[in-house]
């Protein structure tokens, strides 16, 4: 109860705290937005007239310069026109004049006057002139035209390659993202998949630029998807902010098993801080506890699952496996393998938590028939942890565990599984530490087992 009110106190003061924060960026954003506004207008303002002077002095200098042209031809023109009236004055005092030597005279320096006028008029070229427009008068009219269609409406975000990853991924169950540099953005789009898609259960986006507000996309589509059980955002640019809003979400999403965040901008003492906010998800809080510690990993196994992950027999006898490596089986063997009914693990180095792995595993498997777990070191700790999955499993048919360090009270724990658990026809638990009193708690179930 105390963990439930401490939850719900959380999770007020986180969507206060929202709040606040929401209208302080909002005032912020504005008085930014505003004083940008205003220093770009004014820009263009001082642009314009300075523009305004230089293109008003360049028309007046177009002016000059042919008006200059004009009046020279014009100059030359009246040269012309007045040498030709002074010739035809002369032509009309000889023509009064009748004698006909000074008639004879006067007419080869006609004939040179006219044949000198007739070169010069040849090079005196009559003067064309084509309507001439401004080259940029057209830019100032679409510039206008754009100054006048600018809004300052926000742009719905869209990334059409992303959707389309999305559209053409045939593992509807998981969906790989990682190493994309998908941004804060492009995470709407993710979380409209989270929201849509009821089958994903493993979501890689490790290692892209998401930041707090990504994360916070992210974190609202996990308050109502239940089915996502698997979040990789190890090695993006998430701080403090987005790791609380992925907290807040998992206050009431107790579907997400794993949580990677490793790489991210989140100190160790600012995770705890938030995980002491996260009683009421007693999984994921050690999770976001040590949330900078990168997970233990063991790659040939890895490649093993690779290699029989659509298996139905699954032979992984022998090979030297520990507790973490059990995770890595529950996570990406059990979880993934849909076919997977006979499991052979016996002669490893098995103990408690590994069990508890697996243990985790059975409750959500449906397939997995027969499990052998002979010549571990799996101890009653482990056999609880096996037991309370027994009580939800109901198709495990065979379990092995002889040879292991299993006493009394891990067969107490086992026998009362027994008692509703109606699947399983064979548990084999010799060479044990159990002694009188554990074969009675066995023998008891059995009376009620049939």
């Amino acid at each position: 109860t105390e963990n439930g009110l401490q939850g719900v106190q959380s999770c007020v003061n986180y969507r206060s705290d929202r709040v606040d924060k929401m209208l302080t960026e909002i005032e912020e954003e504005s008085r930014v937005n505003q004083s940008e506004v205003t220093t770009a207008i004014g820009s263009l303002r001082q642009l314009i007239d300075e523009r305004e002077r230089v293109l008003l002095e360049s028309v007046r200098n177009t002016e000059k310069d042919e008006k200059k042209k004009v009046e020279d031809y014009k100059r030359k023109l009246q040269g012309e026109q007045q040498n030709l009236i002074e010739q035809i004055l002369k032509f009309v005092v000889v023509c009064h004049d009748k004698n006909p030597k000074k008639l004879l005279d006067a007419k080869k320096p006609f004939e040179d006057y006219i044949k000198a006028t007739d070169t010069k008029l040849l090079e005196l070229k009559p003067l064309t002139r084509a309507k001439k427009g401004l080259p940029g008068l057209k830019a100032l009219k679409d510039m206008e035209t754009q100054i006048r269609n600018i809004t300052l409406e926000a742009l719905k975000h869209d990334n059409e390659k992303l959707r389309q990853l999305i559209v053409n991924n045939t593992d509807k169950s998981m969906l790989n993202l990682s190493s994309s540099e998908w941004t804060d953005l492009d995470m709407e789009i993710v979380a409209e998949e989270l929201e849509i898609n009821k089958s994903l259960t493993k979501l890689r986006l490790f290692t892209n630029q998401i930041s707090d507000i990504g994360a916070q996309h992210l974190a609202d589509a996990l308050r109502t998807n239940t089915t996502l059980t698997d979040l990789e955002l190890h090695g993006n640019l998430i701080g403090t902010g987005g790791l609380e809003h992925l907290a807040d979400a998992l206050r009431t999403n107790k579907t997400l098993n794993i949580l990677t965040m490793y790489g991210n901008k989140v100190k160790d003492q600012e995770a705890g801080f938030i995980a002491d906010k996260l009683k009421t998800n007693e999984k994921m809080e050690p999770q976001i506890r040590k949330i900078n510690e990168i997970p233990y990993t063991n790659p040939q196994l890895t490649q093993l699952i690779s290699n029989n992950i659509n298996s139905a027999y699954v032979d992984f006898r022998s090979k030297n496996l520990n507790d973490q490596d059990m995770k890595i089986v529950a996570d990406e063997l059990l979880q993934v393998n849909k076919v997977v009914t006979q499991l052979l693990l016996q002669g490893n180095q098995i103990g408690d938590v590994g069990a508890q792995f697996l243990a985790d595993a059975l409750k959500v498997n449906t397939t997995l028939k027969e499990l052998y777990l002979n010549s571990n070191k799996i101890g009653d700790v482990g056999a609880e942890y096996l037991a309370t999955a027994l009580k939800t499993n109901q198709t495990l048919t065979r379990l092995d565990l002889y040879t292991n360090q299993i006493g009394d009270s891990g067969a107490q724990y086992l026998g009362e599984a027994l008692k509703t658990n109606k699947s399983v026809t064979l548990l084999q638990l010799q060479t044990n530490q159990i002694g009188d009193s554990g074969a009675q708690y066995l023998a008891d179930a059995l009376k009620v087992n049939k």
